[in-house]
């Protein structure tokens, strides 16, 4: 029987949870609608090509970045959860650390882009991203110090603010007849803004007494360097092979899918950041509720990425229409294939940072290098194969996510499914299949009509059957009571 202390300390996780999911919901909603006018409105201007050529300089400095990183950001957030004055000491040499670093990529990148050929307009678009990628180097340090301070009010602010300015400022230049060169311009002057923001948030914390060395930044963040790289070169990597494979237009198809995949995964990124804190503190201090924090996560996910990843099945391509044009057909495709890739993608994410947090780096480590080494020639066979068949070469850079993501879930719940998963867990989540299956049928007939007709046909069936499978659990329902009831009473202050 758990002592009073045990209850208390239950009672405490569970508000600083629901807080900060809170805090993070309210952002992302307000983030989100920002995104999704963004997403809607740059492609119309922008076309295939030019939506192609910003992903591909975002994911070279995406690449970039993780590697000058050196893994500091998850080692630093975790330092901090687990030790703050300690953690909060780390900072100074982990910006002295990315630094040296982006010195060192900028030599790299050049030599990328005389080798590669690229355009001028391309050039510039890399060139500038670049200048973004050092000011978020900058913001996403005070990120991580905020997040393992437990603080989520502070990074959601600052995000908002941003994302404002962000998308007034873009939509304002394209509409007065700039391309994707002023776009990017845009992207510097935000991504500056952003990092004052976090600097001066970071700033209300007493400084720490306590020093560390850069080596002793980099040893502790060793392990987690390659964790991180794995996962970006992971998720950047299809992009450089396709630019190699296909011309611009395929490449803006899979890019703007992807921006929008990105916007729907917006339910499990909310709670991995406001849980993996938790799970490195709870590693330590009472691995007992560990799993029973890990385990009600993975139903909560699976439970909001259903409905999204299926219905996405069903009406991506009359989605794409709606939203960018008929010249985006082709991204409602790889839409259709990155919805299946949503629901496996939020269950794997849950399952790698546990995995992290619980000092099982090592073996997440050769999972990841084992997924970015099949992606290339997954890549390589499945781009050209769908480009010949089905016209649209995107398709097989979703498909190749299908196949990594389901063996990289199957290998961790392999290793982990006893700690990350309980009996009444998989009954919860068999029944939330179920739910989703039933509403897939029903909305499936329903694709080409008005979209406002499936998405609210399919909304209701949805929440009725898991109404009538019971998939919702009691400590779901309080945690949703505990959100809506913070929220609420935030908008009636305002």
């Amino acid at each position: 029987m758990p002592s009073p202390a045990d209850e208390v300390g239950v009672e405490t996780d569970r508000r600083t949870v629901v807080q900060n999911v809170a805090d993070l919901m309210s952002s992302q909603a307000i983030t989100w609608i920002l995104a999704t006018v963004l997403t809607i409105v740059q492609p119309r201007f922008l076309g295939p090509e030019g939506q192609g050529q910003l992903r591909l300089a975002y994911s070279v400095w995406m690449i970039v970045d993780v590697l000058v990183a050196l893994g500091t950001s998850t080692s630093l957030t975790l330092a901090i959860a687990k030790d703050r004055e300690r953690g909060l000491a780390m900072i100074r040499p982990v910006l002295t650390i990315r630094a040296c670093g982006y010195v060192a990529s900028w030599v790299a990148v050049v030599g990328y882009l005389l080798a590669s050929g690229a355009g001028s307009t391309q050039t510039s678009v890399i060139v500038l991203i670049g200048v973004v990628s050092m000011f978020g180097s900058v913001a996403g340090t005070a990120r991580s110090a905020l997040l393992g301070l437990e603080y989520m009010r502070y990074p959601a602010m600052a995000d908002v603010v941003t994302k404002i300015v962000a998308v007034v400022s873009v939509v304002t230049v394209l509409v007065l007849g700039g391309g994707v060169v002023l776009v990017a311009a845009v992207g510097v002057a935000t991504s500056a803004l952003n990092a004052v923001l976090m600097v001066r948030f970071l700033r209300r914390f007493p400084r720490p007494n306590w020093h560390q060395t850069m080596r002793f930044v980099l040893t502790v963040s060793a392990g987690l360097m390659v964790a991180d790289a794995a996962l970006i070169l992971y998720q950047q990597v299809d992009t450089v092979v396709m630019s190699l494979l296909v011309g611009d237009e395929a490449l803006g198809w899979y890019a703007t899918a992807d921006q929008l995949f990105g916007s729907l995964l917006f339910v499990p990124t909310i709670l991995v950041t406001t849980l993996f804190p938790v799970f490195g503190r709870l590693h330590e201090q009472d691995p007992a509720r560990l799993r029973h924090v890990i385990s009600r996560a993975m139903a909560s996910v699976l439970l909001l990425t259903v409905p999204i990843g299926l219905g996405a099945v069903a009406i991506g391509r009359p989605l794409a229409r709606f939203l960018f044009g008929d010249e985006f057909d082709g991204a409602g495709q790889v839409l259709m294939v990155l919805g299946v890739v949503l629901i496996i993608t939020s269950e794997t994410i849950l399952i790698g940072r546990y995995a992290i947090a619980t000092r099982h780096q090592r073996l997440w480590n050769v999972v990841m290098v084992a997924a970015v080494l099949l992606t290339i020639p997954l890549d390589i066979v499945l781009v050209p194969w769908t480009d010949g068949r089905y016209s649209n070469g995107a398709i097989g850079g979703a498909l190749a996510y299908v196949v990594t993501e389901t063996l990289m879930l199957t290998v961790g719940l392999v290793c982990f499914g006893r700690q990350v998963v309980t009996r009444a867990t998989v009954g919860r989540m068999a029944r939330t299949f179920a739910a989703g299956f039933v509403m897939l049928g029903v909305i499936w007939p329903l694709r080409d009509r008005p979209l406002v007709v499936p998405l609210v046909v399919g909304g209701l069936v949805y929440a009725g059957a898991i109404v009538v499978l019971r998939a919702l659990g009691p400590e779901e329902r309080r945690a949703i009571d505990g959100a809506t009831r913070l929220i609420r009473g935030r908008l009636g202050r305002r």
